[in-house]
């Protein structure tokens, strides 16, 4: 198989075309139509994708949410700017990170955000050198991340996004009715709704063969056939019984291969943690002096 290489996917962006900001009528943003047997491309807008889906087509839906998860902050003892990134939330209130200027962000700094409405502790320097950080905060940590963070825009997008809901894809659920579907892409044409009816019903979410989380963390491996998750069993732990997929086997084997012979000790490195919570206490007060080990 021939190399890929990042220079394959090179090519000049003419800066006059690059859509700032998102249209306000989403059916009407562009489409770019391949032609895979004579290489012919094709203008047209996303309302009209329903003339190219065909008997048999497989349509992949993006039903994820982008969240506000860039970060300005400053370093509690300089007041030096610094920017955080979230990238992958570890355990806890753990994140991994990518901080710019990252020689501003070794163990140990305090960086604030918010005035203190969120501070976080660099905890460690990871692979690629992303930074692990450990926030603290009052409430909940996602009503605080959409209140202070703001949405991780590619550098040539140089608009200020007003409106966070803007940058979201559409997300409707499988099995859509004429209604909503004459909403989502805004036409009139009775014979488009009646298309989009057929194939939206052809292969409804509960009897595809293979399901997957596309967001998570091992990628393409996180695809499997869907009967993996289809029926659950109850299996004892620790004097207590628990639900898990009947083909955990299957699922495990599929996401760590050989599962049940340790990595070398080395490799060992734990990647949850335990979080001791009085249940009589409100959860506002727990999540403020909680402890972990």
């Amino acid at each position: 198989m021939e190399e890929l290489r990042k220079s394959d996917f090179y090519f000049d962006l003419p800066e006059e075309l690059i859509a700032q900001d998102p249209l306000e009528d989403r059916s009407s943003s562009r489409l770019l139509v391949l032609n895979k047997t004579t290489g012919e491309v094709e203008h047209h807008v996303f309302k009209d994708i329903i003339d190219f889906l065909h008997e048999g087509d497989c349509l992949v839906l993006n039903n994820t949410k982008v969240i506000p998860a860039r970060l300005m902050g400053v370093k509690a003892d300089t007041g030096a700017a610094i920017e955080v990134l979230l990238l992958k939330r570890r355990e806890n209130d753990i994140w991994e990170t990518l901080v710019k200027p990252g020689k501003k962000a070794r163990p140990g700094a305090v960086i604030s955000f918010g005035d203190g409405i969120l501070t976080g502790t660099v905890l460690d320097v990871v692979e690629e050198g992303n930074r692990l950080i450990q926030f603290k905060y009052e409430g909940i940590f996602e009503e605080v991340l959409d209140k202070l963070g703001e949405m991780p825009l590619p550098p040539y997008i140089t608009h200020k996004l007003q409106d966070k809901n803007r940058y979201q894809t559409v997300r409707e659920e499988l099995g859509l009715t004429r209604e909503k579907a004459s909403q989502l892409l805004e036409t009139i044409t009775p014979e488009r709704i009646e298309k989009i009816e057929k194939y939206y019903r052809n292969i409804p979410f509960d009897t595809a063969k293979y399901a997957g989380i596309m967001c998570g963390a091992y990628r393409a491996k996180e695809i499997m056939e869907q009967d993996i998750f289809a029926e659950t069993v109850a299996l004892p732990f620790e004097n207590r019984s628990f639900q898990a997929f009947k083909e955990y086997d299957r699922y495990l084997t599929h996401l760590y291969g050989d599962y049940m012979t340790p990595p070398p000790e080395s490799e060992q490195h734990p990647a949850h943690g335990i979080l001791f919570v009085d249940t009589e206490k409100p959860y506002t007060e727990a999540l403020k002096d909680f402890k972990t080990e």
